[in-house]
């Protein structure tokens, strides 16, 4: 039985998570509690190196947290979190307006929605250009500039309106989109001479079904692709996205039998007019009288029959294929095979009366094609018209380059209830293969991708549109598929299935815009590098809908899908019952979903996504995202039931979203969860700051650390979010840390955390908790980083507990206002001012100089159940306690925020 890792798992409404059997989270009492060093510098990278040299000027202090997992074996161009292209300052922030020597845009708020005075709220005014009697060397007069008197250094020294702590607007997305749909601007502000990057900005972003114009073009849930399904009459087309809500495709109603012969698939099995009359095939037949005699003895062979048929318009359109005399019998017909337009060809039939069996075996063993032609039943740029390959087992030839199918640049094709087992051994091996623009429907089918050497796939796409449906066992109410692949015969497609070498997938799309995975179980990549379904180049149109994906046996790369610059483009990755990622060893990289470079896809409303994690994978990732060749992947993670850095067992290192290098655009709607793991997260964010918005997100069980949410270098938006580090069973012997958000400050980042509910979760006994930790490099750093409104801030439940704790006095942040330090299970201190002083009154806390202290609250926040029901009950003191300052304009629930907004991500 597995059993919890704790007797209380506080993750709210994550309450029914599945922890693995036996982990023992084990901490002590002896944790430096605020220090950087111990829990979070655990992480290590792929090959085994604690610390990366990362060549910014936040390396020291990174040296010394090292609090997002890197991504191991991540790209040496960009792709992880440290890397430095971003470090070194090669790519900038936005343009700020202003950092340059520009005129500065007018003024916004500190997130767009509410503009500040002018001179921003910390502003002070400016003196005579005179009075810098010190050495100051001060153009525009206000007191700032560079040398002795100067009161501090100045954003922009030719404008007197421009000094420490002026705020300006900034918006750098579409031309033209800014005050459309849900487009706002954000703020920068001058801090220490630089202007900071661009805070509480919503850009346009691919457009998601939810209601919202979220690319800003004034139409929401515009652009989506109609859903179809069902094969035959009873094929049918509806609107991906009604009302916000994402459709249900419901196929028509199969006829009992297909024998109306009217050229069309009358009971939707994907084969057409099987039940009439057509050109026979037996094993006992005879080519030269079959020929001879108008068919009435059946072919022999089948390529004989197809060409017979084709030879006169007049002659049936299908050739039934028997596997003997009657039903039960297994048939093998070896010889070449090339389909002809129009002409289908079905398996499965007894030679008696030409009926056809469910319990036939009907085998198709390819002879060596002509020269320049590809192996396997081959498919021609001539056939244009619907052509059925469908019921039969195809046997690869063991050639070096073996296919059981090759469709090249024909159309309308449908192959459907096909077997191509786990055989041959040779170098590149294919189930299906489509290239030059060929278009094909594959459904109802048993594929497995072979046992190449170099290469193994079970369908291959380059440069054609596939449309892959129904290949699954079992089909849920829901519409999705819910069945493993499982081995044998069941439908479903995979990648090599035993171990080896090279390259696999169930699954390759390459520069395919348009294909359509949906409906179907795709598995298994036991190779070197692989993922069930792998999307490359172009990948305009593509839907991956209702599957269930499930890789495993990667041993450098194990990934449920796996993305990798889609020319920009968005696929469309929605609705799935699963999608999970395994890996065998410490050096695995692994991810339930990975994207990488210029490829957006929007990731949303799945039931399940999760890296694999296991002992002795070292990074186990549910949804990572990040940069190639110095370009992020804009992933839209949005709506996702649950997502889940580890599913079983406990990996070095398990994050549940990981978005690095500038990548990841919004994370919004949510559950996620690092779920166990020696370090856990919940949500990392490297150098990326998308907007969070209404996620409950939970670290998990770390038996070193458990973290909520941890940021580096980033200037994110978080609002509306439910961030709780986690929970577990400990023991004295190993040192633990819980923290619900962890702040690493850059030079110029500026994290804008807004109307969250924030605890440090933790357990009773030999571990330190905090609700927020914030840290900053010693060098270069924007002197009081950070914004942090009206978030209820919880303590947790360790030994040593504490609302809100600095490591030091670079660590101050900007704005602290109208936060609710709960004062629940009594912390040692509500706020760790410097690392040093414990601030343990609200007063203490407001007192604080070296930054903006005002308004903040100190009382139990007055939820209705917690941890099960953090909704404000009647009577909370955090009603109506919130500034409307950033406010965002929705609760977590999307109900309006009113014009005395409450402290939390709940508005009663």
């Amino acid at each position: 039985m597995r059993t919890r890792c704790g007797s209380t798992w506080w993750v709210w409404v994550l309450a029914s998570l599945p922890l693995f059997g036996g982990c023992s989270c084990g901490v002590s009492n002896d944790i430096d509690r605020l220090t950087p060093d111990g829990a979070l510098d655990a992480r290590t990278t792929r090959d085994g190196a604690s610390d990366r040299d990362t060549g910014d000027d936040d390396a020291a202090a990174m040296e010394d947290d090292a609090a997002i997992p890197d991504d191991a074996a991540a790209d040496d161009d960009a792709s992880t979190m440290d890397d430095a292209a971003m470090d070194d300052g090669s790519t900038p922030p936005p343009d700020a307006g202003g950092d340059d020597g520009s005129t500065p845009p007018p003024d916004a708020g500190d997130d767009g929605s509410t503009p500040p005075p002018d001179a921003g709220p910390d502003a002070m005014p400016p003196v005579d250009a005179g009075a810098d009697a010190g050495g100051c060397t001060d153009g525009d007069g206000d007191g700032f500039g560079v040398g002795p008197g100067c009161r501090g250094l100045d954003c922009d020294d030719a404008d007197p309106a421009t000094f420490e702590g002026t705020t300006r607007s900034c918006y750098t997305g579409r031309p033209g989109s800014l005050g459309v749909g849900v487009c706002v601007a954000g703020t920068i502000t001058c801090s220490s001479g630089v202007f900071s990057a661009c805070t509480g900005q919503v850009v346009d972003t691919p457009e998601s079904c939810n209601g919202h114009d979220d690319d800003c073009n004034g139409t929401p849930d515009d652009g989506f692709a109609p859903l179809t399904c069902g094969v035959g009459v009873c094929a049918a087309t509806t609107p991906a996205c009604v009302g916000g809500m994402l459709a249900t495709c419901v196929p028509g109603t199969p006829a009992p039998n297909d024998a109306s012969c009217n050229r069309r698939d009358d009971d939707c099995d994907g084969a057409v007019d099987e039940d009439c009359s057509c050109v026979r095939v037996a094993p006992t037949g005879n080519d030269a009288a079959a020929i001879a005699d108008g068919n009435a003895t059946p072919f022999e062979t089948i390529q004989a029959a197809i060409d017979w048929a084709a030879m006169d318009a007049s002659r049936p359109r299908t050739v039934c294929v028997a596997a003997g005399a009657s039903c039960g019998a297994t048939g093998t017909y070896r010889g070449r095979v090339t389909m002809a337009d129009g002409i289908s060809v079905m398996g499965n039939y007894e030679s008696t009366g030409f009926t056809r069996c469910t319990g036939s075996t009907t085998v198709i063993v390819p002879a060596a094609p002509p020269a320049g032609v590809p192996e396997g039943v081959f498919f021609p740029s001539s056939v244009v018209s619907p052509t059925t390959l469908d019921g039969f087992r195809i046997d690869r030839r063991n050639t070096p380059d073996t296919s059981a199918v090759t469709v090249d640049g024909a159309r309308n094709v449908t192959l459907s209830d096909l077997l191509v087992n786990n055989t041959p051994s040779v170098m590149r091996s294919y189930a299906i293969s489509l290239v030059n623009g060929a278009q094909a429907l594959v459904t109802r089918s048993s594929l497995y991708a072979g046992n190449g050497s170099v290469e193994s796939i079970g369908i291959r796409s380059v440069g054609s549109l596939p449309t892959i449906r129904g290949n699954c066992d079992s089909i849920a109410a829901s519409g999705r598929c819910d069945d493993f692949c499982g081995s044998g015969t069941l439908d479903a497609i995979r990648g090599r299935f035993t171990a080896g070498t090279g390259t696999s997938y169930g699954i390759l799309l390459r520069d395919s815009p348009g294909a359509v995975v949906e409906t179907s179980a795709i598995c298994g990549n036991d190779a070197d590098v692989g993922a069930s379904i792998r999307i490359e180049g172009d990948g305009a149109g593509i839907v991956v809908r209702g599957n269930l994906v499930n890789a495993w046996g990667g041993q450098t790369d194990s990934h449920g899908i796996w993305l990798t610059d889609c020319d920009g483009e968005s696929p469309w990755i929605v609705d799935n019952e699963l999608i999970a990622g395994a890996g065998d060893l410490a050096s695995s990289r692994v991810a339930g979903i990975r994207s990488e470079g210029d490829c957006q896809p929007l990731i949303e409303a799945n039931q399940h996504i999760a890296g694999g994690g296991e002992g002795g994978v070292s990074a186990s990732i549910g949804i990572f995202c990040g940069a190639m060749g110095g370009v992020p992947s804009l992933c839209g993670i949005r709506n996702n039931v649950l997502i889940e850095g580890s599913q079983f067992g406990v990996p070095p290192s398990s994050t549940g979203v990981e978005c690095d290098a500038g990548s990841c655009d919004r994370i919004v709607g949510n559950v996620i969860t690092g779920r166990g793991g020696v370090n856990v997260y919940g949500l990392a964010l490297g150098g990326s700051s998308p907007l969070v918005d209404r996620n409950v997100i939970t670290g998990g069980c770390g038996t070193t650390s458990a973290t909520g949410v941890v940021t580096e270098r980033s200037s994110a938006r978080l609002q509306n979010n439910r961030i709780f580090a986690g929970s577990c069973n400990v023991v004295a012997s190993t040192p633990s840390s819980f923290i619900g958000l962890h702040v690493l400050a850059g030079v110029t980042s500026e994290i804008d955390a807004h109307s969250n509910d924030i605890d440090g979760g933790g357990a009773m006994s030999g571990c330190t908790s905090t609700g927020i930790t914030l840290f900053a490099s010693a060098a270069g750093l924007l002197a009081n980083s950070g914004i942090y409104r009206s978030n209820i801030v919880r303590a947790g439940s360790c030994p040593m507990r504490f609302g809100v704790g600095e490591s030091g006095i670079a660590s101050d942040p900007r704005i602290f206002e109208t936060n609710d330090l709960d004062p629940y299970n009594t912390p040692t201190a509500l706020y760790l001012d410097e690392g040093t002083t414990a601030l343990t009154t609200i007063a203490a806390v407001n007192a604080l100089t070296d930054g903006t202290f005002v308004g903040n609250v100190s009382f139990d926040a007055g939820y209705v159940a917690y941890p099960g029901d953090l909704h404000l009950a009647a009577g909370s003191m955090c009603i109506g306690a919130g500034t409307t300052t950033g406010a965002p304009t929705t609760d977590m629930d999307g109900a309006t925020r009113d014009a005395m907004p409450d402290i939390g991500a709940d508005e009663r």
